[in-house]
């Protein structure tokens, strides 16, 4: 079999991808797909917000893998510093809490990103067919999403009931909500930017009592080169972008061109 990227190897993702330019024959069987899984017991839909967690109790650390956020290289450099403590989890923060006692003493970080270039990376690599196809399993899960969706369109259904964090997939669910540790309402410890994630990153190794000489490798090129969202905003796509994620903003304040 012709090897696919890394999404396509899931059987159901392969089918679509040797059909995607029959575009009318791809949106109908999402749309089945949706109306399926509506339908099955024990799929009932609601927010995807339980994201991985690396955890280790010897240095008693706990990193919350923001998604779209550098989050493989942070993984990936937290394995390498391991010595067979580490566990990469994903359940609620409250089970971590029960297994746990003293979890307030652990130092919890993370990382967050332009809530503009966040959205337009998740459309890019979700939603669009343009470089690679879409996950098909999760445009199965949302009403009104599907193959190739134009950004514009894709921006306004955000800012609908649909694609609000009520029922929002992870990758484009409020960064605020993500990371409040699964609603207890507890503030991590540091949050740092991906725009400055090598200078930011110094302070999580400094806490880690780590040697924060070492360089953080980059395992998406872009985040070592970032892309250029700007010129795919209109005012009012913009506009719409700051209204959805207006809690982001304010809380780890961005701006457009930031």
């Amino acid at each position: 079999m012709q090897k696919y990227n890394w999404k396509l190897k899931r059987s159901v993702n392969v089918f679509f991808y040797k059909i995607r330019g029959r575009t009318r024959l791809v949106k109908n069987l999402v749309l089945m797909i949706y109306y399926i899984r509506k339908v099955l017991p024990g799929t009932k839909k609601g927010a995807d917000n339980v994201i991985r967690k690396a955890i280790s109790k010897d240095n008693r650390f706990i990193y919350f893998a923001n998604p779209k956020v550098a989050t493989r290289s942070i993984l990936s450099f937290l394995q390498t510093q391991d010595h067979g403590d580490l566990e990469i989890v994903e359940k609620p923060y409250t089970a971590i809490e029960r297994e746990c006692r003293d979890i307030d003493t652990f130092f919890t970080f993370s990382f967050v990103r332009n809530p503009w270039a966040r959205t337009y990376s998740c459309w890019r690599d979700k939603i669009s067919t343009h470089s690679k196809f879409c996950d098909v399993f999760i445009l199965s899960r949302y009403r009104g999403l599907y193959p190739d969706m134009p950004f514009d369109a894709f921006v306004n259904w955000l800012d609908s009931e649909e694609g609000s964090d009520n029922y929002a997939d992870r990758h484009w669910m409020s960064q605020a909500a993500l990371l409040n540790r699964d609603q207890n309402g507890v503030a991590l410890d540091f949050v740092g930017k991906v725009e400055h994630i090598n200078s930011d990153f110094k302070v999580v190794l400094r806490h880690l009592e780590l040697n924060d000489s070492v360089a953080l490798i980059h395992k998406n090129s872009s985040h070592a080169q970032p892309e250029d969202y700007t010129s795919v905003y209109t005012e009012k796509t913009a506009q719409a972008v700051a209204k959805r994620y207006q809690k982001d903003i304010e809380l780890f304040g961005y701006t457009f061109n930031d």
